[in-house]
């Protein structure tokens, strides 16, 4: 190894010269006489310079790329003790899986600006394809082992119907059926678009179907005309969540089941045996219920095994009705209803739903079972025609067991009116015993 040992060069100039050359520079003076053999001196001995900077130079970059090897070398000798090759296969695959959770619920790119894909079309192929857990697989053999034996990484399906170029539903089909054959018999969480002027993928939708009885959450958005390729045969056993967006209609019931559309084909038949929760949300207007419909499809579903919750806010329902569905439902521990006005020739009409007949009914009395015994949380939108004494006393009784209760009253329009204070009252001393959550607000229209 080599060290620097060179003299100094006595043509370097003091601070006078330097002062002295500078002042010549910034005027028009004649140039001194020595300076003719002061520039070829200097010429000389950046010569004598440059020639053992060059050897130093070669010697650098030698050291640098010996360096280079080492860090590489180290680098791969630490790899090896990264705590990540210690972890077993089912931490890895639970990692993998978080991260293609968040994958796949990041909304679609809405245009080509927004992805990394030339063609928006392509978002769509990429988010079928699962092209993460592709990314994923490549980064090591034992990554790749991870990603292609756990099915459950290659639970989702998404289908997003974006372009009418040949060769994309051919190419759709080959994605489709190797991710169904990557999941394996795992359940599956469906997503399907049918963007407004796009054709329909019937080959893909009935290969969909083929798999129903693995569904466990589906979001549906299309016309309802193409529902019949996607009609299961007999039950959903899996399924929690389902959302359909088809028409002018909402029914959610997550865990969760939405229904976009009327009561009818292809529905009329569907049981959902694993339903927990259960909502209606129209997409444009209020909600008629649909009695008849509805109490059948708690019989062939078995609503009464595992029905826990219900959400009624915008459905138009009457208290007789109401209680009939609640009587035939032990298991329902949430319920959220709501009064409505009604439009009709002579004005809006009320249609309250939160009365004191029906709060009666959900008191808990003594000896005598209420209705919906496991009730634990009750919220309402109302236009507040009921007694706050009657209100009370049914929030007394649900807490009788020690067990946090939770209610939300939302007053509707503009019309707030203040609470009994004694009822108030009572209502702070619960929530301060830690057995009540209560709130006040307003529901809106």
């Amino acid at each position: 190894m080599s060290t620097i040992c060179f003299p100094q060069s006595s043509l370097l100039p003091d601070l006078a010269t330097k002062l002295h050359i500078c002042e010549l520079l910034h005027s028009n003076s004649e140039p001194p006489d020595y300076l003719p053999s002061t520039v070829s001196a200097l010429s000389d001995e950046l010569a004598r310079y440059d020639a053992r900077i060059e050897p130093l130079r070669e010697e650098l970059r030698q050291l640098e790329t010996a360096r280079a090897a080492l860090q590489l070398h180290y680098d791969d000798c630490r790899s090896l003790l990264a705590p990540v090759r210690r972890l077993p296969f089912e931490i890895l695959a639970k990692i993998f899986g978080l991260f293609s959770t968040e994958e796949n619920a990041s909304p679609l790119p809405s245009n080509a600006s927004e992805t990394t894909h030339p063609r928006v079309e392509d978002a769509g192929l990429f988010r079928l394809s699962q092209a993460h857990l592709s990314t994923l697989s490549k980064v090591c053999s034992r990554f790749y082992t991870v990603v292609m034996n756990t099915p459950t990484l290659w639970d989702t399906i998404q289908l997003h119907m974006l372009s009418r170029k040949i060769g994309y539903r051919e190419l759709t089909m080959v994605l489709l059926k190797r991710v169904l054959e990557r999941g394996g018999n795992c359940l599956l969480n469906v997503v399907i678009r049918i963007e407004p002027g796009m054709a329909p993928h019937f080959d893909a939708l009935k290969l969909l179907a083929q798999h129903s009885d693995r569904w466990q959450t589906a979001d549906i958005f299309c016309p309802s005309g193409y529902l019949d390729c996607l009609r299961a045969k007999g039950t959903l056993p899996q399924l929690e969540t389902l959302r359909l967006n088809c028409g002018l209609w909402g029914f959610l019931a997550p865990r969760n089941l939405v229904f976009v559309l009327p009561w009818n084909d292809p529905f009329e038949h569907l049981a959902l045996p694993s339903l927990k929760e259960l909502t209606m949300v129209p997409t444009q207007l209020r909600f008629p219920w649909q009695h008849t419909q509805f109490l059948a499809l708690s019989t062939r579903s078995s609503f009464h095994t595992h029905l826990q919750s219900l959400y009624l806010f915008d459905s138009i329902i009457t208290e007789t009705e109401l209680i009939e569905c609640l009587s035939i439902l032990p298991l329902l521990e949430s319920l959220a209803i709501s009064d409505h006005e009604i439009s009709a020739d002579g004005g809006p009409t009320s249609q309250p739903l939160v009365t004191d007949s029906l709060l009666a009914q959900l008191t808990a009395g003594q000896g005598t079972p209420p209705l919906i015994p496991r009730l634990r949380a009750f919220h309402c939108r109302s236009l507040l025609q009921f007694d706050d004494h009657v209100y009370l006393n049914f929030l007394l009784s649900r807490v009788q067991d020690g067990r946090v209760f939770e209610t939300r009253l939302l007053w509707l329009h503009d019309d707030r009116r203040e609470l009994d204070s004694i009822v108030v009252e009572r209502l702070g001393e619960l929530r301060l015993r830690g057995v009540l959550r209560f709130s006040f607000a307003s529901g809106g229209t």
